[in-house]
């Protein structure tokens, strides 16, 4: 159907919490998969989606969510700015979801997060950024993996970036407690030594420390991936990312990536490491809300977050 319709109403749903507020909405489909939407020129893809939302508007919507890689396409939204309607992600509480997840997951596994080694592939985007700052409170190492179609400085940057992120969320005030082996935890004692030699640290400095411990770990290199025990995909460009050949025997491997980043056949092939969806929602009332590629009752966060 590529460019061939516009775009269509694929289903509608009506959810109702036990506490009785409702959502009432319509799922629009555009006739362009991700890897359809990249071939595009930006304009084309822009007009595409804004077809989407005249459509969504005419049908009364309050708030559109755009899912999956029209996001992406559009800056997460910042182009397709429009008076009529309010725009979300969907990445709020993609994060959130995918945090609590792998805690889930860690907690039935009797693993320890702070004494494992994370890694988040696509950490400079921006679901792969937040993720990143919130997994440096519970593991020991963070290895951030960029996009290796970047140039190496530019990649670098990016992940430099996050990195200071990271130090600046441990140096906040904050209601979460940071596991006692966290890198967020390393971060707090080790400025607070700088503090009592009556002295701002220097970011970069530690940083540097950081990294040349290897407590954190940039590159844009996908083998790096044998060090971690659990992996987070978290890429915003489709098509298989993560070989099932390069992850550590037991691994954990969550997948929030929309479209998916993960084979389905790295199930079969490893039958040792443990994959599982993040990102995903269970609704009240488990009604089905379409042919989307999910259990009947849940929904992806991005769609979820809209309701």
């Amino acid at each position: 159907m590529d460019g061939l319709i516009d775009p269509v109403v694929g289903s509608s749903a009506r959810i109702e919490s036990l506490a009785g507020a409702k959502a009432r909405g319509d799922f629009i489909m555009i006739s362009h998969t991700a890897a359809q939407l990249r071939q595009l020129s930006q304009h084309e893809a822009i007009v595409v989606l804004n077809r989407g939302i005249r459509l969504a508007c005419e049908r009364g919507a309050r708030i559109v969510g755009l899912g999956a890689y029209t996001s992406v396409i559009s800056g997460g939204g910042a182009q397709l700015l429009n008076p009529d309607v309010a725009l979300t992600s969907g990445n709020s509480y993609t994060v959130a979801a995918g945090v609590e997840a792998l805690d889930d997951v860690m907690h039935r596994t009797g693993r320890q997060w702070d004494a494992s080694a994370a890694a988040v592939i696509g950490a400079a985007g921006a679901i792969g950024s937040c993720m990143a700052i919130l997994l440096s409170r519970r593991a020991a190492r963070m290895l951030l993996i960029g996009n290796p179609a970047h140039a190496r400085e530019i990649g670098r940057a990016r992940l430099l970036a996050v990195a200071r992120m990271i130090v600046d969320g441990a140096l906040s005030p904050c209601d979460e407690t940071f596991l006692p082996d966290s890198v967020a935890a390393q971060i707090r004692r080790a400025t607070g030594q700088a503090n009592a030699a009556s002295r701002q640290p220097d970011i970069d400095a530690l940083i540097a420390q950081l990294e040349e411990r290897e407590t954190l770990v940039f590159t844009d290199d996908i083998r790096v991936l044998g060090e971690a025990d659990v992996a987070l995909a978290a890429t915003s460009f489709p098509g298989d990312v993560i070989n099932g050949v390069l992850l550590r025997p037991g691994a954990i491997v969550c997948d929030i990536s929309r479209p998916r980043s993960i084979p389905a056949s790295i199930v079969d092939d490893r039958p040792d490491v443990l994959v599982i969806d993040g990102g995903v929602i269970a609704l009240p009332g488990s009604p089905r809300i379409g042919p989307y590629g999910i259990a009947p009752g849940t929904a992806f966060a991005c769609m979820a977050e809209t309701m």
